[in-house]
């Protein structure tokens, strides 16, 4: 019998693929309507508080992956075995020159779009872009393990108000 000594985490984490339509994201005040309407807290926490980390992840992704992009990323998870890094290998040549150490930011968030966007999820991120023509599609990556407000932006269903995927990566 093995008997583990120290600290044992427990921790989850969620990514979910959003559908936004233009005028929803185009200022953090029409973004916290979408997503929370004229609440000034969602489970026990500022709704401006909330919106400025979503915000911020939008910003990041602005220019990522262009969402022209989507279908092309989906089916190259199914081509290449969901690997990320044959991903970008493959399809995103142009971003080739960033190097895991020094560029180590922006190399990661392309990796993780690429990483939400596999799973046996798939066929439901299609069906999303369908129902969702015209809008535009963003990831998030949310875990409990950075303590309680991580925790509410993972589990408190946050972008209900919109269409969106959540996928568990317990």
């Amino acid at each position: 019998m093995k008997i583990r000594n120290g600290f044992v985490s427990n921790s989850s984490s969620s990514s979910f693929i959003v559908a936004f339509k233009s005028k929803e994201i185009k200022t953090i005040d029409t973004l916290r309507k979408t997503l929370f309407g004229e609440d000034k807290t969602h489970e026990g926490y500022d709704t401006y508080k909330i919106v400025e980390s979503v915000w911020g992840d939008i910003q990041k992704q602005k220019n990522v992956i262009d969402n022209t992009e989507f279908s092309e990323v989906v089916l190259a998870c199914i081509e290449v075995g969901g690997d990320p890094d044959l991903i970008m290998e493959k399809f995103y040549p142009h971003l080739n020159h960033l190097d895991k150490d020094n560029d180590w930011e922006k190399y990661w968030e392309i990796y993780d779009v690429i990483e939400a966007m596999q799973s046996d999820e798939i066929h439901k991120k299609e069906q999303l872009k369908k129902e969702n023509p015209n809008c535009e599609f963003y990831t998030f990556t949310y875990a409990d393990e950075g303590g309680a407000y991580w925790s509410m932006m993972e589990h408190s269903g946050i972008f209900e108000n919109v269409p969106h995927i959540r996928i568990s990566n317990h």
